[in-house]
C-alpha cells in the first residue's frame, strides 16, 4: 500500500513537472516572439512554453508578414495588442478578455472581429482592414475608435452601418473616407469631443449626421468635408450653429450642409428627394426617376475605379455586363452632384 502511494504521488510530480506550451503554427509569428525575447526556447518548432506568455501585458507585432494570430488567446494578461500592417483573414481575441488597446488596421479581414467578449476595450483601431461590418455593443468603455480608410491604401472598409448607441463613454471617433456609411447618429454619446467624418472621394454616401448628443459644448472637434450628400447636420443648438458661435466656429463643414435641431423637417426640396432609383439591388437595368436634368452618369466600384459613364439626361442604366458587387453611382446635375449606392446582383 505504501508503495502504491509513493508510485501515485510520483506520477502526480512527474505530471506537474511537464511544460504546457501553447501553439504558434505561423512562423513569422513565432520568430517576432522570438525576436521579442518572449519565446525562450528561441527556436522554431510550432509552440511557446505557456508560462512565457500568460503574463505579457503589452504585446506589438506590427508588419511582421503575420498571416495568422493563433495562439494569442494564450496571451490571458494582454491588455495592449499591436497588430497592424500584417496579412491576418481573421483575429480571434475572445479569450483576451483584459484587453484594453487593440490596433489592427492595415489586415486583410475576411471574417468580422468578435468582441464581445473584450468588455474592458477602450481603444480600437481597424482602418484599412477589409472590413464589411463592425459590432461594438458590448464594448461600453470605448472611448477612441478609428475605422475608416486612408487614401490608396487597401483593402477599405467597406462597413455601411454603424451603431454607437451603447458607447456612451465614446471621445472620439474617426470614420475618415468610409464612403459605403450613409448615416450616423451620435446622439447618444455625450462625451463626444472629435468627429472626423471627411471624405477623401467624391464617392461618399453620407446623408445623415446626427449630433445632436445634448452637449455640444465639448464637441469640438468635428469634421465632415467632402460629404456631398450632406445636406443637414443635426445639432443642439440650430441658430448657434448657423451663426457660427463656438464650439461650432471649430467645426468644418462642406459647404452643401447646413444645421438644423430635427433634419426630418423642411428637406423635401433637397437633392436626394428629387432623385429616385429602381430596382435595388439591381441586376441588368438600373431605372432613374428624377425631377431634375441629369447631365452626366458615372458608376465605380468598391476599389472607386470609373467602370462606366453615360452622358445626357437619361430614365435608366445598363448595368449588366459589370461585376456584382457594391456600386456608386454619381449623378451630375445642374444643382449639384448627387451618389447613390446600389448592389449589382
Amino acid at each position: 500500500m505504501k508503495y502504491f502511494l509513493l508510485l501515485v504521488l510520483s506520477i502526480l510530480c512527474v505530471q506537474q513537472g511537464i511544460a504546457q506550451y501553447t501553439l504558434i503554427p505561423d512562423s513569422n509569428f513565432e520568430q517576432a516572439l522570438i525576436d521579442l525575447n518572449i519565446d525562450s526556447e528561441g527556436t522554431l518548432d510550432g509552440q511557446v512554453l505557456t508560462n512565457d506568455i500568460n503574463t505579457i501585458t503589452y504585446l506589438d507585432v506590427n508588419d511582421k508578414n503575420i498571416e495568422d494570430l493563433t495562439g494569442i488567446e494564450g496571451f490571458t494578461s494582454l491588455i495592449t495588442l499591436f497588430c497592424w500592417n500584417n496579412n491576418l483573414s481573421f483575429l480571434d481575441v475572445t479569450n483576451n478578455i483584459l484587453l484594453e488597446e487593440l490596433f489592427c488596421d492595415n489586415n486583410n479581414f475576411t471574417t468580422p472581429l468578435d468582441l464581445s467578449s473584450n468588455i474592458n476595450l477602450r481603444l480600437l483601431t481597424c482602418a484599412v482592414a477589409n472590413l464589411s461590418s463592425l459590432d461594438v455593443s458590448n464594448n461600453l468603455l470605448l472611448e477612441i475608435l478609428f475605422c475608416g480608410n486612408e487614401i490608396d491604401i487597401l483593402p477599405f472598409n467597406i462597413i455601411t452601418e454603424l451603431d454607437l448607441s451603447n458607447n456612451i463613454n465614446l471621445r472620439f471617433l474617426s470614420v475618415y473616407d468610409l464612403f459605403t456609411l450613409e448615416s450616423l447618429d451620435l446622439s447618444n454619446n455625450p462625451n463626444l469631443e472629435g468627429l472626423d467624418a471627411g471624405a477623401a472621394w467624391e464617392l461618399s454616401v453620407l446623408s445623415e449626421l446626427n449630433l445632436a448628443n445634448g452637449n455640444n459644448e465639448t464637441l469640438i472637434d468635428v469634421s465632415t468635408l467632402y460629404n456631398y450628400n450632406l445636406f443637414c447636420i443635426e445639432v443642439d443648438d440650430e441658430e448657434a450653429a448657423t451663426n457660427g458661435d463656438y464650439p461650432y466656429s471649430e467645426w468644418f463643414i462642406n459647404e452643401e450642409a447646413s444645421f438644423s435641431e430635427d433634419c426630418n423637417l423642411g428637406v423635401e426640396d433637397v437633392l436626394a428627394k428629387q432623385i429616385t432609383f429602381y430596382p435595388n439591388p439591381v441586376q441588368n437595368v438600373l431605372h432613374i426617376q428624377s425631377q431634375v436634368p441629369i447631365k452626366n452618369i458615372e458608376v465605380y466600384d468598391v476599389l472607386c475605379h470609373l467602370v462606366l459613364e453615360q452622358q445626357n439626361a437619361v430614365s435608366q442604366i445598363d448595368l449588366s455586363q459589370l461585376a456584382s458587387g457594391l456600386l456608386f453611382i454619381k449623378l451630375e446635375t445642374d444643382q449639384g452632384f448627387l451618389i447613390k449606392k446600389v448592389l449589382k446582383k
